[in-house]
C-alpha cells in the first residue's frame, strides 16, 4: 500500500471520528446545528463520490481483510444522513440515478452501499418518495446480475430497509410488497445459482427484521397481530429454512466462516414468537416437523462430526422450547411426555444437559402444569445437574428460571424436593460466586423467593 493511499484512508478515518462525534452530540441532544462536518460537508460529499466511484477493485481482492477507503465513507453517509442537510440524501439519489446501471460493477455495488448507508436518515419523508421505486428497480438487479458481490450489496441494502423503513413497504402497493417477499424466499433455497451463504444470512435478517417490526407497528397501536405481509408466506419459508438447515454445506469459500445457522435458526424462533394470528394453525401443523427433525439426529450416521449434530440438536430443542412457550402448539400429556423423552435421551447420551434441553423441559412443566407430574421426578435429576454446572453462568441462571417456574406450575407436588433444591439456588446466588453480579443474583433470588411464596 503506497503512502498517498495511505493518507487518504487516514484522512477519511479522521472525518468518521468527526462525524462519530457529531451524531453523539446529536442524539445526546446538545446540538441541532452547527456540526463540523457541515462546515465541510461539500467537500466531503465531493470526496466520497471520488472514494466511491473510483475503488481499486484488484487492490480490494488482493486485500480483503484491510480497511478500504469506500468503508470509511459509507460510514460518514451514515452519520451524516443523520444530522445533516437533506443534501446527503440528494447526493445519494444522483449517485444512484447516475450509476446504478453502469456497466462496471464497482460503480454499481458502491451505489447500493450508499443507499443502505442512508436507511437510518432523520430524512424518513424522502426515503419514502422513492422506496417503492427502489425495490422495484432492485429486484431484478438481485435476480439478474452477474456479479455475487452487487448481489450481495442488495440484500445488504434490503436487510437495512427491513430494519429501518418497514412501514414504508407496508405502504408499498400490495403487488410490490408481493413480489419482493416472493423474490426474497427464491434466494433461501441453495440449488439457485444466483444465491449463496451471504446473501441467504442477508435475507434471514430480512424476515427477522419485518416479522418484529411489524409486529411492533400493531402493538403500538394497540392492535391485536391479526395478520401480516409475510402471512401467506410461512409455510414456504419455514420448509425451506428448516431444508437449509439440514443440508450439507460445503467448505470451499471463506463464507463458510458465516454461521449460517444461526441466521436460519434464529429467524424461525423469531417467526414463532412474532407469529401473527392467522398463522398459528400453521405452526401447530408444522411442529410434528420439528419432533421429526429432532428425532433425525439421533442417527449418527447422518453427521460428519459429533460437535454438529450436538449443535443440531440445541438448535432444535430452541425451536420446540421456543413454540410451547409462547402457545403456538397444542400439546397434551402423551405428547408433552414424548418430548421429554427425547431430550431425557439426548442428556444420556451426551452425559451432560444442555441448555436448550433445560428450556424445553420447562416450557413443558410451565403448559402441562400438574401433568407434568410423571416425569417431574425424573426431570429434577436433571435439574440438580445443571444447578450443579457453577463453570456455565447461564445454564445455572436458565436453570434457576426453570426451577422458578416449575414451582408455579406444579407448586406442592415440588414440595418434597424444595429444601434441597434451595440450598443448591442459595449457594449459587452466594456473593463469592463471581459469574453473578450483584443485581443479577437479587433478581434471580427475588424471582425464586416470589414463586415460593405462592405455596
Amino acid at each position: 500500500m503506497d503512502n498517498d493511499h495511505e493518507l487518504v484512508i487516514d484522512c477519511l478515518e479522521i472525518w468518521c471520528s468527526i462525524s462519530e462525534e457529531d451524531l453523539n452530540q446529536k442524539n445526546l441532544g446538545f446540538k441541532n446545528k452547527g456540526f463540523y462536518c457541515d462546515y465541510n460537508l461539500s467537500n466531503l460529499l465531493d470526496y466520497i463520490q471520488f472514494c466511491l466511484l473510483n475503488r481499486d477493485a484488484k487492490e480490494e481482492k488482493e486485500n480483503v481483510d484491510c480497511w478500504h477507503c469506500y468503508k470509511s465513507c459509507l460510514i460518514l453517509l451514515k452519520n451524516l444522513s443523520q444530522f445533516s442537510s437533506i443534501s446527503v440524501i440528494e447526493f445519494v439519489f444522483e449517485l444512484i440515478k447516475n450509476h446504478l446501471k453502469d456497466e462496471d460493477l464497482i460503480k454499481r455495488d458502491s451505489v447500493i452501499l450508499a443507499f443502505g448507508s442512508i436507511l437510518e436518515t432523520k430524512y424518513k419523508h424522502k426515503i419514502l418518495q422513492i422506496l417503492e421505486g427502489a425495490v422495484q428497480s432492485l429486484i431484478p438487479m438481485l435476480e439478474n446480475d452477474n456479479s455475487k458481490y452487487v448481489r450481495i450489496s442488495i440484500c445488504w441494502a434490503f436487510k437495512k430497509i427491513c430494519q429501518n423503513n418497514t412501514e414504508g413497504l407496508l405502504k408499498m402497493k400490495s403487488e410490490n410488497i408481493n413480489n419482493f417477499i416472493k423474490s426474497l424466499i427464491s434466494f433461501l433455497d441453495l440449488s439457485n445459482t444466483k444465491t449463496n451463504k451471504t446473501i441467504i444470512s442477508l435475507i434471514c435478517k430480512c424476515f427477522d427484521y419485518l416479522i418484529k417490526n411489524e409486529n411492533e407497528i400493531y402493538y403500538n397501536k394497540k392492535l391485536e397481530f391479526t395478520d401480516s405481509i409475510l402471512s401467506q408466506y410461512y409455510e414456504k419459508l419455514f420448509v425451506n429454512l428448516l431444508k437449509l438447515c439440514f443440508q450439507k454445506l460445503s467448505d470451499n469459500d471463506k463464507e463458510n466462516n458465516l454461521n449460517l445457522r444461526d441466521d436460519l435458526y434464529n429467524t424461525m424462533i423469531g417467526l414463532i414468537v412474532y407469529t401473527p394470528v392467522n398463522c398459528i394453525d400453521f405452526i401447530d401443523s408444522f411442529f410434528p416437523c420439528l419432533i421429526e427433525s429432532l428425532v433425525s439426529t439421533f442417527t449418527r450416521e447422518n453427521y460428519d462430526s459429533e460437535e454438529f449434530r450436538n449443535t443440531q440438536q440445541e438448535y432444535i430443542c430452541s425451536l420446540i422450547a421456543t413454540t410451547i412457550a409462547t402457545k403456538k402448539v397444542k400439546i397434551d400429556e402423551n405428547k408433552g411426555l414424548y418430548i421429554y423423552e427425547l431430550v431425557k435421551k439426548m442428556f444420556l447420551e451426551r452425559n451432560n444437559v444442555f441448555e436448550s434441553g433445560i428450556y424445553v423441559c420447562s416450557s413443558l412443566a410451565i403448559y402441562l402444569g400438574k401433568k407434568f407430574k410423571e416425569p417431574l421426578f425424573d426431570f429434577l435429576n436433571f435439574l440438580n445437574v445443571s444447578l450443579n454446572n457453577l463453570e456455565n453462568p447461564s445454564l445455572c441462571r436458565n436453570s434457576i428460571n426453570c426451577l422458578s417456574e416449575l414451582i408455579q406450575s406444579i407448586d406442592y407436588d415440588l414440595e418434597p424436593f424444595l429444601d434441597e433444591l434451595i440450598e443448591k439456588v442459595f449457594f449459587i446466588v452466594n456473593v463469592k460466586f463471581f459469574f453473578f453480579n450483584f443485581y443479577s443474583r437479587i433478581l434471580k433470588l427475588t424471582t425464586l423467593l416470589d414463586a415460593i411464596a405462592l405455596l
